[in-house]
């Protein structure tokens, strides 16, 4: 059976709320009555808020509706409704009196409407300019410049601060250790013998467990804040090479991812140069992965980064290779020398024969420049055996393993495969 809400009573009753909808009691929408309802609720309450001296605002109406959860386990708008039918009109003086005590609303005591403008305390900003011929529409130009110019003062100055707080946000939680590195093994297809590893931040979440990059790291590169994860990531790399070397442990290739933001990071080679100096690693332990985004960067500069990183031992790994043209023009442009194959275009192998085409040319190509040829995403058999018969051997994919911690990493595919050499 429907039920309407009374103003004049104020209670909840039958009948009189669909006349006013203008339509039969037996024909009357669910939908229609139940957004009606609400209006009339958001009437009575906003007279309520008035008379405890609260400002009338959707807010703070909304406030009301939505409720405390000490009050309501669901605060929405027909639920409010339907409490209201159980509660009787009586509880909405008392959910009022609680949520003001809570705090619950904006300005209370201080909000109320305004009777005239004497009430208002505003601040204004104005602009003169003169001129011996008025042109309206030109010195509107000007105005509008004029803010836009101060608008985007304040927008950089707000970004500034956002950028100051994610930075350190980031350092904060690097010290707490709550990023952690996973290991992606790659594996030799014709021994089955790991040969190298993908290192990939993750992020400890009390609530969610072991975050993936996909949930954080677009906010770090918006903050130019990248650099410091790619760091983190390296030293830990570092560190953990250092450890196998100095215990007589075997010891694979592991690569390193750098953003395009890292590679632009003004003081990249000092720190890179300072970790490198701090674990003095045999060349060629680690790899640094980058991705076709550093095609916009200036050329001379990511040539003298490059060579840096090279005589420092590092070795260059073109990530995601084969998704853009300009991944061939960088190709040629850098000093890669290991490609690695997109996920992309090893998805649909097996059933795509454009692919399989394409595929079969990129990976020759790659090995007549005389570059390592790896392939990332492979997840089933035929994928592996496809890979194998184009010349792909190194190849990186959930068929062989999941990311990884060190201690699995190294006890699982490390290790493991130590005794089959």
């Amino acid at each position: 059976m429907a039920t309407d809400y009374d103003r004049a009573t104020a209670s909840w009753s039958y009948g009189k709320y669909f006349n006013d909808l203008g339509c039969a009691h037996e024909a009357a929408d669910p939908e229609i009555i139940a957004d009606a309802s609400v209006r009339w609720v958001k009437e009575d309450i906003r007279e309520k808020l008035k008379a405890q001296g609260i400002a009338p605002t959707e807010f703070n109406v909304q406030s009301v509706i939505m409720g405390d959860s000490r009050l309501w386990e669901r605060p929405l708008d027909r639920d409010f409704r339907d409490n209201m039918i159980a509660s009787g009109n009586d509880d909405l003086d008392a959910r009022v009196a609680i949520l003001k005590e809570n705090g619950n609303f904006k300005n209370v005591d201080t909000a109320m409407p305004v009777e005239s403008l004497d009430d208002l305390d505003v601040s204004v900003s104005t602009g003169f300019s003169w001129t011996d011929k008025p042109d309206i529409a030109r010195q509107l130009s000007e105005v509008r410049l004029m803010y836009d110019i101060e608008k985007d003062a304040k927008l950089k100055s707000l970004d500034s601060i956002m950028r100051n707080k994610v930075f350190k946000d980031v350092v904060s939680e690097i010290e707490k250790g709550s990023f952690m590195v996973y290991y992606q093994p790659k594996v030799d297809s014709r021994t089955g013998i790991t040969v190298g590893a993908e290192a990939l931040i993750r992020f400890f979440d009390e609530a969610h467990g072991v975050v993936g990059p996909i949930h954080f790291i677009e906010i770090l590169e918006e903050n130019r804040c990248s650099h410091l994860i790619d760091l983190f990531v390296l030293d830990e790399v570092c560190k953990a090479q250092k450890l196998r070397c100095i215990s007589d442990r075997r010891v694979v290739p592991v690569s390193v991812n750098f953003s395009k933001n890292t590679l632009e990071y003004a003081d990249l080679l000092d720190q890179v140069k300072e970790i490198m100096n701090r674990y003095d690693l045999p060349e060629g332990l680690v790899q640094i992965e980058i991705t076709e985004s550093v095609g916009d960067m200036d050329i001379v500069l990511i040539n003298n980064i490059a060579q840096s990183l090279i005589s420092m031992g590092f070795r260059l790994s073109m990530d995601d290779f084969g998704t853009k043209y300009s991944n061939l023009e960088m190709l040629f442009k850098f000093p890669f020398s290991i490609a690695k194959i997109d996920r992309s275009l090893v998805k649909n192998l097996e059933s795509n024969e454009k692919s399989r085409i394409m595929l079969k040319h990129l990976i020759s190509m790659i090995m007549e420049l005389g570059i390592e040829c790896v392939a990332e995403g492979a997840e089933n058999e035929e994928q592996v055996r496809l890979l194998q018969q184009f010349g792909c051997n190194i190849i990186q994919g959930y068929f062989y393993s999941k990311p990884v911690t060190l201690d699995v990493f190294t006890s699982e595919f490390v290790e493991k495969t130590r005794n089959q050499l």
